[in-house]
């Protein structure tokens, strides 16, 4: 997979590296991969102004780290407030959060959210058919033992 699907390999890496630090190092590969097919499933970039670009550029950062803190889902999710906190803080980049909605953030984030999702299947996939497969050889070994 490293050799056929590098970007997927990355996203697979950081999901799966405990490591934050080497985690990291595939950081940049996967948010150009979630700003590419977030530009590519919107029709409507093309328009956007240069500040709304570098905010939905700092949202995919947010998100990707929500995403990465909460990988057992036990977590709850971050509020506009703290999105925006986390954008400035990190990023540099201001988003006002009492005008998330108005400003049309709560699709960005929901559709950034659905990349990731899309990515994670993905990368995650030729693990689920290998574990499939394994699963599978344990129960005919175990039929065929009885």
């Amino acid at each position: 997979m490293e050799r056929e699907q590098p970007v997927i390999a990355a996203v697979g890496h950081w999901l799966c590296l405990a490591d934050t630090g080497e985690a990291n190092q595939y950081l940049d590969d996967v948010a150009d991969t979630v700003l590419t097919r977030y530009i590519v499933a919107t029709p409507e970039w093309a328009t956007y102004r240069k500040a709304r670009r570098e905010r939905v550029e700092a949202l995919v950062q947010a998100r990707l780290a929500m995403d990465r803190n909460d990988m057992d889902g036990s977590r709850p999710l971050w509020q506009p407030l703290e999105i925006c906190e986390f954008v400035a803080g990190w990023v540099g980049v201001t988003i006002v959060s009492y005008n998330w909605q108005r400003d049309g953030w709560e699709q960005v984030w929901a559709q950034l959210g659905r990349i990731i999702s899309e990515l994670e299947d993905e990368a995650m996939a030729p693990v689920a058919r290998v574990a499939r497969e394994a699963n599978r050889a344990m129960r005919d070994d175990l039929k065929n033992a009885a």
